[in-house]
């Protein structure tokens, strides 16, 4: 599917079918990590302040929010092409605390990536680090991890809100 010899165009419109295709099969089958949607009800009935920082373009963010019923969530959004640097980089994660009006500090990331904890320590943020890509055990390693949980059932929003001040 890559040739060397194609121009960053067609590279581009390859790339744009691929993720066209992946929206157009993964229609109705999406499902949201157990325990997400108490999760998020919690911590708004809390008064949390919620953003996404994520790598996805925003054709893929509109796509999962859509199917997962939560397009009116989020306060804030911030996607790879709104930044300049992508993860293991702090960028998406300070310019969604900035948009929130929050101290990275303040903040915690959900993070299943070795990449996205990376760049949430180096925003100065806590993190949960969710295993439903990883071991648990790796997730573990990285700083400012507060927990490891292989879902959000494993979670209460206000103890987290607490570990966050």
């Amino acid at each position: 599917l890559v040739d060397p010899a194609m121009s960053d165009q067609e590279a581009a419109a390859r790339g744009e079918a691929k993720e066209a295709l992946y929206r157009e099969r993964a229609h109705g089958h999406v499902r949201p990590v157990a325990g997400l949607a108490a999760f998020l009800a919690q911590a708004s009935t809390l008064g949390a302040q919620l953003a996404v920082a994520t790598s996805a373009d925003r054709a893929n963010v509109d796509f999962i929010l859509g199917e997962l019923g939560l397009v009116d969530t989020f306060a804030a959004i911030v996607i790879g092409t709104d930044v300049a640097r992508g993860k293991p980089f702090p960028d998406l994660f300070l310019a969604a605390a900035a948009r929130l009006g929050v101290s990275p500090s303040a903040c915690v990331a959900f993070e299943d990536s070795l990449a996205g904890l990376e760049a949430a320590y180096r925003a100065g943020m806590r993190a949960v680090a969710l295993a439903t890509t990883l071991p648990a055990a790796d997730l573990a390693q990285q700083p400012r991890v507060i927990r490891v949980v292989a879902d959000f059932t494993e979670l209460d929003a206000a103890e987290l809100m607490q570990a966050a001040v």
